[in-house]
């Protein structure tokens, strides 16, 4: 008896458990064609494309795609009703391949007394015994058959277009999708003040170049830049932040702006060739291409060594700025008088874990 009625118990739960499944299925079923629309919208959040198009577009855009996805949404979810038990009591049986039927007959059994409250209860207790006396109940998992609604596959393109769309934006992903719901309209950035200058490396001795002037770039649309330069950009008049983009991509990710009293900046290290675009909705602020100028720390030849006690202006026999590379490599010095010091950034105006080994007495062998 007991046995019996933990059995009765065992296909109760995998009755509750299909009705469940059925309700998953009908509710997926349901998502189409809505949530593809919404995908479309993650597409191009994701690819930057709402940051070309005008603030009015973006705005427009959006509510073509939530009132087509909020329709479609409502006319697929007004239909779903929740399955019933018996219907839950059939997937079982199907489920579970009983060879006798036991829903249809009980069916069959109870047409006579549908309706009767205590009729009814004898008809579910009695399918109930009938799946307990199974040998292994089965469930299976949910086929919601989104073919039936789609069947040009177009849910995968969707599917695929917003796994390149996460590559493509990276770690910036959640801006840009959140940038995809807040169109930016001309009146917030039409008064914004832009600059933007590259400093080079303080060793160097240059002056910052101001990327607002033309002559900052050659021939070929090329900004020339020392290595280790930064790019030093600002924004005020604005309260929205603009988005960088950087190629390639630098190693921490692409940078971002940061919100001051003075309005936005922004650093980038300019190391290696890259372009830097830089927009804010539909707005450019800027695109450039920069080139790098290698590397010429000065190299010089002393009859004092500089900083100690004897040194003066005269001890300078040579200074002079060379491109060096990593590794071993010759360097010819001429001087009119043997030096007694050499050495490649003797001020030590770079930063260098270790700055004593930047001079070495001369030996004449």
């Amino acid at each position: 008896m007991e046995d019996r009625e933990t059995r009765r118990r065992i296909a109760e739960r995998y009755v509750t458990s299909a009705r469940l499944v059925l309700l998953w299925e009908r509710v997926w079923l349901a998502m189409w064609p809505g949530i593809g629309i919404v995908g479309v919208g993650m597409i191009v959040a994701l690819l930057g494309l709402f940051a070309i198009i005008p603030g009015y577009v973006h705005a427009v855009l959006l509510v073509i795609l939530f009132a087509s996805a909020g329709y479609f949404f409502w006319s697929t979810f007004s239909t779903i009703r929740g399955p019933g038990w018996a219907e839950g009591a059939r997937r079982v049986e199907r489920d579970s391949d009983l060879p006798n039927r036991p829903i249809t007959e009980g069916t069959d059994n109870v047409a006579a007394g549908k309706g009767d409250p205590f009729a009814e209860r004898l008809w579910r207790s009695h399918i109930v015994r009938l799946l307990a006396s199974a040998q292994k109940l089965t469930l299976r998992f949910p086929k919601p058959n989104m073919a039936s609604r789609d069947r040009r596959g177009l849910r995968f393109a969707v599917l695929a277009g917003v796994i390149i769309g996460f590559v493509v934006a990276g770690p910036r992903s959640g801006e840009r999708l959140m940038s995809g719901l807040l169109p930016v309209f001309a009146e917030g950035i039409d008064n914004s003040v832009f600059v933007a200058w590259v400093a080079p490396p303080a060793y160097t001795q240059l002056p910052p170049r101001s990327l607002t002037d033309s002559i900052v770039m050659n021939k070929d649309d090329v900004i020339p830049a020392p290595i280790n330069s930064t790019l030093v950009m600002r924004l005020r008049g604005t309260s929205n932040e603009p988005e960088i983009d950087v190629r390639p991509v630098p190693k921490g990710g692409q940078p971002t702006f940061t919100k001051g009293d003075a309005g936005f900046e922004a650093k980038v290290d300019i190391s290696t060739p890259s372009r830097v675009s830089v927009r804010l909705g539909s707005r450019s602020y800027g695109d450039w291409r920069f080139d790098i100028i290698p590397d010429k720390p000065p190299t010089g030849a002393f009859t004092e060594e500089p900083g100690k006690k004897g040194y003066r202006r005269e001890s300078v026999l040579l200074l002079e700025r060379r491109p060096l590379k990593s590794g071993k490599q010759v360097v010819t010095l001429i001087v009119d008088k043997v030096p007694k010091f050499v050495g490649v950034d003797p001020y030590n105006m770079r930063i260098d874990r270790n700055s004593d080994d930047n001079l070495t007495p001369v030996r004449i062998e």
